[in-house]
């Protein structure tokens, strides 16, 4: 096979885009590299920067065209390396109404270029209302407040505005559709990718993005199925003017909750969750009835949303996550996002976590001289963090789903009477990115600093 970049033994050539501009900016270092530690590279000896320059022209298959696929695929050219990633959809729909965006995502989207298209489209969450269902107030997270410490603010905006931003920033033939999957193999510095069509390709790198049902994941480990949390959500957009466009609002229930996001002028994501014995297969669209008389009694707005919400316009899934694993790589295959550490939807740090993953791998693609050294530094930056989100999400999960009364007030007390900086310091661990540098950030460390921003979490006040 030719050494020009990836090819298929069909004679497919995969035609990859040059990374000779890619390679001019990698070279440029700014303030954020010298705090990654990748300056260093400039002060090595002449044998270590050609082995780190050759590591940064890796060739990479992207498997997956999700948020951290692409977003992977951006911050892996931007340091000088050639992606191709590969969607086994005919075209890329994304899956769910909205998200948010807190500030490591955002920090994360200001490193890819793309957070002032997000903020001209989505909303700025600068506070979070915790109610109960009956609309009487329990407290308020001063979400604005933290994040000013990190400096990005936190959003709400379509997953398919975002998706789109994604998509916009990589040339149009780094993405091809409708390729999917079927195994891959690897030497000690190759690795070949048979798609089901019985073409093969080849490169130096694979990152499974592919999601909750990973097939790289499934070939990697064999690690059994998702697990069923036992509750799901409808999901919707509608057109609603909120009175405080800078609040999201949350309506918690026994067994059930609905969350109101801004998300652009005049209009809402919401999300409702609810206790579900058995799970459902696949997506589903919602019946918008159904839910209207689930909510009953409930808080106006909470109503009103549902109302607003085109009939047909609502899906309905159910939520699953995996126990955390100790490593993502094997040899030049390593796994990103939902592929390698599926979250339940609490935190609202799926997307975020996702971003993260990106640049925490292109940023140890650039710092170490050997994909093996590049991937164990980035599961070292990554999976700690990961860990914590996803075992947090899933004990406030469940808190968020008890049914019995006592259980219920004891979770409202505790909201209700929670100190604003312990608040704080919850959400500054989320707030705090770790993409680097050696190592990332301890899972459970009280105070450390912020590789982006340069800032701490003691923020208790």
């Amino acid at each position: 096979m030719s050494d020009g970049g990836l090819e298929s033994r069909h004679g497919e050539d995969l035609r990859w885009q040059s990374c000779s501009s890619t390679c001019s900016r990698a070279y440029k270092l700014t303030s954020l590299d010298v705090a990654f530690g990748l300056g260093t590279s400039w002060f090595a000896p002449a044998s270590t920067l050609t082995l780190r320059l050759t590591a940064m022209h890796a060739r990479v298959i992207v498997v997956g065209g999700g948020i951290g696929g692409l977003s992977a695929a951006i911050a892996l050219r931007q340091r000088g390396c050639e992606v191709q990633v590969i969607e086994q959809a005919e075209e890329i729909r994304p899956l769910g109404a909205g998200l948010s965006l807190w500030s490591n995502a955002m920090q994360c989207l200001q490193k890819l270029g793309l957070a002032e298209r997000l903020l001209a489209q989505g909303s700025i969450i600068a506070r979070v209302g915790v109610h109960r269902w009956d609309g009487r107030r329990q407290t308020e997270f001063a979400v604005a407040q933290v994040a000013a410490r990190f400096g990005a603010p936190s959003m709400c905006a379509l997953r398919s505005d975002l998706q789109r931003a994604l998509l916009d920033a990589l040339p149009a033939d780094a993405v091809q559709l409708n390729r999917k999957l079927e195994s891959f193999d690897q030497t000690a510095d190759r690795v070949q990718v048979r798609l089901i069509d019985g073409s093969i390709l080849s490169a130096d790198m694979l990152v499974g993005a592919d999601g909750l049902h990973s097939t790289v994941r499934r070939q990697l480990f064999d690690d059994g199925n998702p697990q069923y949390q036992g509750y799901g959500g409808v999901l919707g957009v509608a057109p609603l003017n909120l009175v405080q466009a800078d609040m999201s609002l949350v309506y918690i229930g026994p067994g059930s909750r609905i969350g109101i996001l801004p998300c652009g002028p005049g209009r809402v994501y919401w999300f409702y969750c609810s206790n579900r014995k058995e799970p459902l297969p696949d997506v589903a669209p919602a019946h918008k009835q159904i839910l209207l008389d689930r909510l009953q009694g409930w808080a106006p707005l909470a109503v009103q949303a549902v109302e607003n919400t085109p009939e047909g316009a609502m899906m309905e899934l159910s939520f699953r996550d995996r126990s955390p694993r100790r490593e993502w790589s094997v040899g030049r295959v390593t796994l990103l996002g939902d592929a390698a550490h599926p979250m339940t939807p609490i935190l609202g740090q799926g997307a975020c976590q996702a971003l993260e993953d990106g640049l925490a791998l292109a940023w140890a693609i650039q710092r170490y001289p050997t994909i093996p050294e590049a991937l164990a530094a980035y599961e070292r930056a990554r999976i700690p963090r990961t860990t914590r989100v996803v075992n947090t999400a899933r004990r406030l999960g469940r808190v968020a789903q008890w049914e019995n009364r006592w259980l219920c007030r004891l979770r409202n007390g505790i909201a209700t009477w929670c100190p604003r900086w312990l608040q704080n310091r919850q959400m500054a661990w989320q707030f705090r990115p770790s993409i680097g540098p050696e190592g990332g950030v301890a899972p459970h460390e009280a105070i450390v600093t912020n590789p982006l921003s340069g800032a701490d979490d003691r923020y208790l006040s």
